[in-house]
């Protein structure tokens, strides 16, 4: 990503670069809001509408430090059915979430107002709070994790990684931005991966709604082994092997948790792979 903001920034969180941070603008600027807790912002115009979102800034928020961010998109029911992602990510990253455009889902169209909702609200955050943003993230469950495959596709360049509960593929993928074109010398867009998706979910289908082909690209495009995951903590999750430096694809493939949230290993090996990054 370009860089910009406030270069004497400190580091953001844990992780492998965290010495690298790409700092804001937003950098040194004093917190507006209460910390430690989800705090409703200012509404914001896309195409006409007024979007609704919050922001979770860490306990212990310090205005000089660039934090990874992290974004938990909700499933279909409300802004409320969302991965607790800041349960896990404690001092060390700010969170944010949003609430779809009809409420209770969101929509999957390359450039629907969903997408640029997204825009709006990282732009918002680069200009008024501290953040890393060579580390934005996107979660999302249900309905919120087809939002992530779609942000995957149109706003790769946008993220370091990204990890969903559940989800399917609405794009088409072969138009992604960034996707292999030999005659044009483009390479793919790479960026972290993680899936959580249960065998015995009948409502998004991991075979049948897509998530099948969004693991087989991404493998592609990090240039991982397509075969022979390695088991990690937390079970049952499974590293690809043969990756690009920096660039992991995980797979935590669960039985007889339906279409269940599964907040306590979504958010444990959510953040393990994010923070490793």
């Amino acid at each position: 990503m370009s860089g910009g903001g406030s270069s004497g920034a400190a580091a953001g969180g844990a992780g492998g670069g965290a010495n690298n941070a790409v700092p804001s603008v937003g950098c040194g600027m004093a917190p507006s809001q209460a910390l430690g807790s989800w705090v409703e912002q200012p509404t914001l115009p896309v195409n006409g509408k007024n979007r609704q979102w919050w922001i979770w800034l860490p306990a212990g928020y310090n205005p000089t430090r660039a934090y990874p961010v992290v974004f938990t998109f909700h499933g279909c029911g409300g802004p409320d059915n969302f991965i607790p992602m800041q349960k896990a990510t404690g001092d060390n990253a700010i969170v944010v979430r949003g609430t779809g455009i009809t409420d209770s889902c969101w929509t999957y169209g390359a450039n629907g107002d969903d997408v640029k909702f997204f825009d709006v609200m990282l732009a918002d955050l680069e200009a008024k709070r501290c953040i890393d943003r060579s580390r934005v993230f996107t979660s999302g469950y249900s309905s919120g994790a087809w939002l992530v495959n779609t942000l995957n596709c149109q706003r790769g360049d946008k993220l370091r990684g990204s990890g969903s509960v559940s989800g399917g593929v609405a794009v088409d993928t072969s138009k992604c931005p960034g996707n292999a074109n030999p005659t044009a010398g483009v390479k793919p867009k790479e960026f972290a991966r993680i899936f959580l998706h249960d065998a015995d979910d009948t409502t998004n289908k991991f075979v049948g709604n897509g998530n099948d082909k969004e693991l087989a690209r991404l493998l592609a495009a990090n240039h991982c082994m397509p075969t022979g995951p390695v088991p990690e903590e937390p079970a049952p999750c499974a590293r690809y092997q043969g990756c690009d430096e920096g660039m992991p694809v995980v797979m935590c493939q669960t039985t007889g948790k339906k279409h269940d949230r599964q907040d306590t290993l979504a958010t444990a090996a959510f953040w393990k792979f994010f923070s490793s990054l």
